[in-house]
């Protein structure tokens, strides 16, 4: 009786490893949506209110970048709070969006007239919006490989103890 216990532990902590990749995968992908969302807060912002970043980033709430403690910096009130929290490495980005982000946020604030910033950020979520759809697909085939090969080692652990 012992023997299946620790057979069942085994196999069942085998097969939630690859469980928690795959969920960590997705938490990944909810928090690069979080700055995507933090991205149409900051254009709306300038289009409708045409406010200084600060009171934009002020205004900003999202409780998954809470967690985490992006928002905390972005929230500081120095006139280059994005890129210190973009570069605070609290969200670890892809490198193809992590460049696109960095990029964005060099150049966020530097120009006087709204309508450029504006089409600085609808620029960028553009390029963002394609790379992470690229990205989105190949983590989708990831989670399902994770959570099936772990499933698939957990059984073959307990075939091998059996």
């Amino acid at each position: 009786m012992l023997k299946y216990c620790g057979i069942v532990l085994v196999s069942g902590a085998i097969s939630m490893y690859g469980a928690y990749l795959a969920g960590r995968l997705g938490k990944n992908r909810a928090l690069r949506e979080a700055l995507y969302e933090l991205l149409i807060h900051i254009k709306t912002g300038i289009d409708y209110g045409a406010a200084p970043l600060s009171d934009i980033f002020a205004s900003f709430h999202n409780e998954l970048l809470d967690s985490v403690g992006f928002t905390p910096i972005l929230k500081d009130g120095s006139h280059d709070a994005f890129r210190k929290a973009i570069e605070s490495e609290v969200i670890k980005l892809p490198n193809e969006i992590s460049k696109l982000y960095e990029s964005l946020a060099a150049s966020l604030g530097k120009s006087g007239l709204s309508k450029v910033e504006s089409e600085l950020v609808a620029r960028y979520m553009s390029l963002i919006s394609t790379e992470e759809d690229k990205l989105t697909k190949k983590e989708q085939v990831k989670q399902v490989l994770y959570r099936r090969l772990g499933l698939l080692c957990g059984l073959f652990a307990a075939l091998l103890l059996i």
